[in-house]
């Protein structure tokens, strides 16, 4: 699953732009998982999550083979919003049982942190032959702040002040 949460203000849908990108040899992914938005509008701090990578299927033929895919959030340019330069590395290893069945081990690595910095922080390990086995997911989290309205420079600004009401200098009291 890919996860977005917007603090500061309301997420519109389609705002947020994503990439899944397989490395040589990787199984082809669905057009809707190579390149998608956020597919839901959410208020301040609540996440949208999409289901991603659901398509991809392995036979007997992939038994020891690791593939190996980037997840990440385009950065765009809306003023106001700082973008989570995070990146992960999903490593999906196919293992044969020996029983006539196959199971993978899928390895999520975050290799930037949200400044865009190298790391490498292992996120989850995750058994798809453990009854309880979750889905990895990754979690993009941007911040949204206005910035104060400023005037140019060589603006004229005029205050005038009026009072209604009153005779003559009765407010100078």
């Amino acid at each position: 699953d890919v996860s977005k949460v917007l603090n500061g203000r309301s997420m519109k849908e389609g705002e947020f732009q994503f990439t899944i990108t397989g490395e040589e040899g990787a199984p082809e992914l669905a057009q809707t998982d190579k390149a998608f938005v956020n597919s839901d509008s959410r208020a301040p701090g609540v996440a949208c999550v999409m289901s991603k990578l659901d398509t991809l299927k392995f036979t007997q033929a992939d038994a020891g083979k690791t593939y190996v895919y980037t997840i990440k959030e385009t950065v765009g340019t809306t003023a106001g919003i700082t973008y989570d330069k995070s990146e992960y590395k999903l490593s999906i290893e196919v293992i044969d049982n020996y029983d006539g069945t196959i199971k993978t081990i899928t390895t999520l690595t975050r290799t930037k942190d949200s400044s865009g910095k190298d790391v490498s922080e292992e996120v989850s390990v995750v058994d798809s032959s453990q009854a309880q086995a979750k889905k990895s997911s990754v979690q993009f989290v941007n911040s949204y702040k206005s910035s104060p309205g400023v005037l140019p420079g060589d603006s004229n600004l005029q205050v005038i002040k009026s009072f209604t009401g009153r005779q003559n200098n009765e407010w100078l009291d």
